[in-house]
């Protein structure tokens, strides 16, 4: 049963608040919206669009696109031009769905956007920047699905200057600093290369500085986004690591697409599980 089934709420409303509430949220913070608000229905969202500001609005921007709203292009469309970050992009991301093409320009500028340097470690896991590389994932997912050739160079820079930025800020830790295991702009980066991947664009790491353990992931997510796999199957992770017939379809691609050899490829596929968690276990 769905969390939006078991309260009785609308198909649309858990999606719709977890795109704001990214690290997840109870029922209490859905009451307290009805308490501001009045209720869950498309009227109120729609209310809340053209009346609320920041965290209300941007859930109500997600609902009504998640609810597949007749209105939903009308009330968004203004918000391309917004001057606040989380409703532009969220609108962006809504549009982009539905392939406004109107959308497509601000999604770029999703990914081409400048990366703030945190001051400390705590401070690039805050609420908002959880929700920025949250939304920078969707966005790289979403032009992947699209297919617009003019996403291909922003989704290769994004790749590398966030590859960048990740050694600049990790340089400037201290050495017994305590490091999660899948920093959040890693994964990031894997579905930079996923959806590099289904544009077939597998020279996409060459020419960036990538330490080999990197390397070896996002090739092996090159390969996963040519092969298209996400249509078939819900989890990547566990499908390339147990999926006999996944690792057949992925060694493949790397011998065909990159030359690898049959022990090259075993060793990439074998490793993907050490590399995606490369604090956890030793490389």
């Amino acid at each position: 049963m769905t969390e939006s089934n078991k309260y009785g709420w609308s198909d649309y409303i858990y999606p719709a608040f977890t795109a704001f509430y990214y690290g997840g949220f109870g029922k209490r913070q859905v009451e307290a919206f009805i308490e501001r608000w009045g209720g869950l229905d498309l009227e109120t969202f729609e209310r809340v669009i053209k009346e609320g500001t920041s965290n209300d609005k941007v859930i109500a921007i997600a609902a009504l696109g998640y609810a597949k709203a007749p209105q939903v292009h009308q009330l968004l469309l203004p918000l391309l031009q917004s001057p606040v970050r989380m409703e532009r992009w969220e609108s962006a991301i809504v549009l982009g769905r539905l392939h406004e093409e109107q959308a497509l320009p601000v999604l770029h500028q999703c990914l081409q956007e400048a990366r703030a340097a945190p001051p400390n470690k705590a401070l690039a896991f805050s609420n908002e920047d959880i929700w920025l590389e949250s939304s920078r994932m969707n966005v790289a997912s979403l032009l992947g699905d699209w297919g617009q050739l003019s996403s291909i160079p922003v989704l290769h820079s994004a790749l590398k200057e966030t590859w960048e930025w990740e050694q600049r800020f990790l340089a400037g830790l201290p050495d017994d600093s305590d490091l999660v295991m899948l920093f959040p702009w890693e994964a990031y980066e894997y579905k930079l290369a996923y959806a590099l991947g289904q544009f077939g664009a597998f020279g996409a790491l060459t020419g960036i500085g990538f330490s080999p353990l990197r390397a070896r992931i996002l090739t092996v997510y090159l390969a996963m986004g040519h092969l298209q796999l996400h249509k078939k199957e819900r989890d990547l992770f566990l499908s390339i690591s147990k999926n006999k017939a996944t690792q057949e379809d992925v060694g493949n691609v790397l011998e065909q697409r990159f030359g690898l050899s049959e022990a090259e490829q075993n060793m990439y596929i074998k490793q993907f599980q050490r590399d995606y968690f490369p604090r956890e276990t030793s490389t």
